[in-house]
């Protein structure tokens, strides 16, 4: 009997990212005769669209991420790693952390983007993002350690700007930030403390544009779509192996620029793992790839949301229910589900939310208020100058 010849080596897929456009590629990619590397720098998929919740304790950073290996651990074709990526050599198609390598037939870069501040970089220790865990709880800490020194302080001016929160951006993260923090501190927190008012906490919303939640722009600048721009098919024109896709590229569909939420990162996902299969089963590619846009929600606070899907709009309680099964519906697993939505209903019930400790790390690791006698020397600069003083 003749020898079989071997068999030809199955492509070998490296997916850098365990976001909503990352775990849409592994998952699209469950059946596909192709051996799957996802790589992420930390051991958890983060639900992007909910940590303001754990910085405004409504949730905790639990309720909102899961184990990668969990996720993909029934899917034998997929291999999870923990591992920074710090680069790639297309030559020879490897990724590496500096020390590890690991080879790749098909890459996939969904990294997502890191906040910007628009040339300002000298904001970040006074005003943090909101990508990761660790800044949510950062933040969370920020409001409740804010509210003690208001607390405790004899200082009315110190006072008053402890209890003033200055959010910036009025998209849909700024304005859900904005309801839940009102929600924490003129209802959950009311009654709590003896030597303030928190029903007279401010709350000041900065946007650039007219209005808020504007809708996302129809064009970008010629600079913008000239950095780091895919082909329809989501790759990179010199490199057709190389996938970029979410907030890592800048993508369009129909002439129009992709916005950078979750929804379009899970289409990209979906979309990138239908051609891999395609080129490793030697069949037509798929069309271009194609955002379809489901719809825009944000809630504003306690039983109130504004949600716009195709030509239906709803608003106030029923918006909120909404917008309440959107989210538990595109949550992992039965256990989150349950446990979201048990939590906003008690806390929609009662007013109560359970996540609101103050660990015992060293305060000097958060964005902390000024001390008021560094707010009443800026104010002195500022009247010197004839500027105004913001709080």
């Amino acid at each position: 009997m003749a020898n079989r010849p071997p068999a030809a080596p199955r492509p070998r897929v490296v997916v850098v990212g365990a976001g909503f456009g990352g775990l849409a590629v592994a998952r699209g990619l469950r059946s596909a005769p192709v051996d799957i590397t996802l790589l992420d720098r930390r051991n958890l998929h983060l639900f992007k669209p909910l940590p303001y919740q754990v910085a405004t304790a409504s949730l905790s950073p639990g309720q909102i991420s899961w184990p990668v290996r969990s996720i993909f651990s029934a899917q034998r074709n997929t291999r999870v790693l923990m591992m920074e990526v710090s680069g790639v050599d297309t030559r020879s198609r490897t990724v590496t952390d500096g020390s590890s390598i690991v080879p790749y037939d098909y890459l996939v870069l969904a990294t997502g983007a890191r906040h910007a501040y628009f040339g300002n970089e000298g904001w970040e220790p006074f005003a943090p993002g909101l990508k990761t865990i660790e800044d949510a709880r950062a933040l969370r800490e920020n409001l409740l350690r804010a509210y003690e020194i208001a607390d405790k302080t004899p200082d009315a001016e110190e006072r008053r700007r402890c209890l003033t929160t200055v959010i910036v951006g009025g998209g849909a993260t700024g304005v859900e930030m904005a309801g839940a923090a009102a929600e924490l501190t003129h209802k959950t927190l009311k009654g709590e403390f003896r030597t303030i008012d928190t029903q007279s906490m401010r709350i000041v919303m900065v946007e650039a544009g007219p209005r808020l939640l504007r809708a996302f722009p129809v064009e970008l600048s010629e600079k913008c779509l000239s950095w780091l721009a895919v082909s329809p098919t989501l790759n990179l024109g010199d490199h057709p192996e190389i996938f970029v896709i979410g907030d890592t590229c800048v993508a369009t569909s129909d002439g129009k620029p992709v916005p950078g939420i979750a929804p379009a990162g899970k289409q990209m996902g979906s979309y990138v793992a239908k051609v891999i299969e395609a080129h490793a089963a030697q069949k037509p590619l798929p069309p271009p790839f194609k955002y379809r846009h489901q719809g825009d929600l944000a809630v504003i606070g306690r039983g109130a949301a504004v949600v716009r899907v195709g030509k239906i709009s709803l608003s106030g309680f029923t918006g909120w229910v909404f917008w309440s099964l959107v989210h538990v519906m595109f949550l992992i697993g039965f256990r989150s589900k349950t446990s979201v939505a048990l939590d906003w209903i008690w806390a929609f019930v009662t007013r109560q939310r359970s996540a609101r400790l103050i660990s015992d790390g060293d305060p000097s690791s958060f964005a902390t208020p000024v001390p008021s006698d560094v707010q009443r020397s800026r104010k002195r600069d500022s009247a010197t100058q004839g500027g105004g003083h913001a709080a």
